[in-house]
């Protein structure tokens, strides 16, 4: 076989390459962002290059109440977006951000109403609640979602990888919140941090079982080297 040779095409392959990093609120001009590239001497358009459209949001912007969800919406800017990246073929990636501290509501106000616990560590900012991981209202309303979530984009047609943990500021397991911090000690806040990973994980892997499962974690003791002893063969846990 003598295959013709293409030397400008690009090969989109799975979990390599550039990924489109998308605001919540992004509008339809998102899709035509251009960079000029020195080396090409000209202007290109990202989606050209793109392997994913990375899209890093929060829980009450797909969920803002309950049995209700952004992608279902056509008006919805986020739900407008997600079906903006699959009209154009260019598969998803998600990450689900529930702290509050730094963005405001990121968890739906209705998981709060519903009576889910929550540190807030700053009065003057009454919506920036955390809700406590570890907590049963959040974990049902949450379990509730992902699993929603998996009904839509556990297919490896439309969606690259999704964030399999989501938890602390901005998701990233920056200084997560399991206890008030006025009265935890290191002694439980180490058991209720591996039973957390423990248990999100093992959502994800049970909901998502056609897509790649990433997690970002940091290296917080007993907990993260609990990732090397993950038994589950859907998961691929990468840190």
């Amino acid at each position: 076989m003598k295959p013709k040779y293409d030397g400008q095409s690009v090969l989109r392959n799975p979990l390599n390459g550039w990924v489109m990093y998308a605001p919540r609120n992004a509008d339809d001009t998102y899709w035509d962002i251009e960079y000029f590239v020195p080396a090409l001497g000209k202007k290109v358009k990202v989606i050209d290059y793109a392997s994913a459209c990375y899209v890093r949001t929060s829980w009450s912007s797909l969920n803002p109440s309950g049995g209700v969800y952004a992608w279902n919406n056509p008006s919805s800017k986020i739900g407008k977006l997600l079906k903006g990246a699959q009209k154009r073929g260019l598969p998803i990636a998600l990450r689900i951000v529930v702290d509050g501290r730094d963005q405001g509501q990121n968890t739906p106000k209705f998981v709060f109403d519903q009576g889910a616990k929550y540190y807030l560590e700053n009065e003057n900012h009454p919506d920036r609640q955390t809700p406590y991981p570890q907590d049963a209202v959040f974990r049902k309303y949450y379990s509730k979602f992902i699993t929603a979530l998996a009904q839509e984009f556990n297919d490896p047609e439309k969606t690259s990888f999704i964030d399999a943990y989501g938890l602390g500021k901005w998701g990233e397991a920056h200084y997560v919140v399991y206890e008030d911090p006025k009265t935890a000690t290191p002694e439980s806040t180490e058991k209720i941090k591996e039973e957390t990973l423990e248990w999100v994980t093992n959502l994800y892997a049970k909901a998502f079982t056609e897509v790649p499962l990433v997690i970002n974690y940091h290296p917080l003791g007993r907990a993260s080297r609990k990732l090397g002893s993950c038994k589950s063969k859907q998961r691929t846990l990468i840190g």
